[in-house]
């Protein structure tokens, strides 16, 4: 079994908010393999890349609050036995619905769209 390293992130040379941002894509890296992941592990890289993708899309959400929402949409889509992974779910809300031009954007209308299409879709 490999040996687990415990790494104290307040005293790497990261400023705090890039170790925000690493735990918050490694949390949805994590739930997307199933296991624990290296911090290089391709699925924590598009994490983040999706993360960024999504932030300036919703600026009145912090990213660990989109990764919350996007955990909770995801957890409902599995309920319903429909099969998506975390990461190709938020993929979804980056690229299929882009939020609307007026007003302060809000990301869980934009995750509640795409559960109710997809769950649409699974309906016979």
């Amino acid at each position: 079994m490999p040996r687990l390293e415990r790494v104290c992130l307040s005293c790497t040379s990261l400023s705090v908010r890039k170790e925000r941002r690493l735990i918050t894509a490694y949390l949805l890296a994590t739930r997307e393999t199933g296991h624990v992941v290296a911090a290089t592990d391709p699925a924590v890289i598009e994490a983040r890349r999706l993360l960024s993708q999504l932030a300036p899309l919703y600026p009145g959400d912090s990213r660990d609050r989109l990764a919350e929402i996007a955990i909770n949409a995801h957890e409902l889509l599995c309920l319903q036995g429909i099969v998506i992974t975390i990461l190709e779910f938020v993929r979804d809300t980056a690229q299929a619905f882009p939020p609307p031009a007026a007003g302060l954007p809000r990301y869980e209308v934009t995750c509640a769209t795409l559960v109710a299409s997809l769950s649409a879709q699974r309906k016979p």
